[in-house]
């Protein structure tokens, strides 16, 4: 007989549904816990510009972005730990507004043909 708090089959026999919050209590799984203190949400079809120390504009190809920072492609070689700025959802010849931040990691491409991957992490 179903008292109201549980679930039955179609045996008859209950669920073990918890109701409540109480069961959910306990240690997290440390192996599915994300590494990130918050997530990066993937970008398609969004233009991003560099701007590095020289001065030098490169338009990039963004991939992905979240709290922290950016993720970007592109052919022009940047250096590991560069202080550079970007303006996200660039629009040429707009009102741009630029961020500064550091590269903190590169993906080289393993061919010639295929361009690099970077992030970004905002000052």
């Amino acid at each position: 007989m179903c008292t109201g708090t549980e679930m039955l089959n179609y045996s008859g026999k209950s669920l073990g549904i918890i109701a409540g919050y109480e069961g959910f209590q306990g240690e997290p799984d440390f192996r599915r816990t994300a590494r990130r203190e918050s997530r990066k949400i993937s970008c398609s079809n969004v233009v991003a510009c560099v701007r590095t120390a020289e001065g030098e504009e490169i338009v990039v190809n963004q991939t992905s972005i979240g709290k922290g920072g950016v993720g970007f492609t592109t052919d022009a070689g940047i250096s590991l730990h560069s202080q550079v700025t970007i303006a996200t959802h660039f629009i040429k010849g707009g009102q741009n507004i630029f961020q500064k931040g550091s590269i903190t990691a590169i993906r080289r491409s393993p061919t010639a043909l295929l361009p690099s991957e970077y992030e970004l992490e905002f000052e």
